[in-house]
């Protein structure tokens, strides 16, 4: 399982959204620790500006 880390801004970013669907945005991030490649998804359109680290336990 892939263990999810946020940054420091997403309190501020959330913060703008209603706290009704805060809650649904965690829950669909927190899953991708579990299955980070679902079935059906789409890639992504658009400039993003995203961090991505990836650990090996070896």
């Amino acid at each position: 399982m892939y263990k999810i880390e946020y940054s420091k801004d997403i309190e501020k970013d959330l913060s703008k959204l209603p706290k009704n669907e805060i809650s649904k945005i965690l829950l669909k991030i927190d899953g991708l620790a579990k299955n980070p490649r679902p079935s059906g998804i789409e890639p992504l359109r658009g400039k993003f500006n995203l961090e991505n680290a990836v650990e090996n336990d070896l």
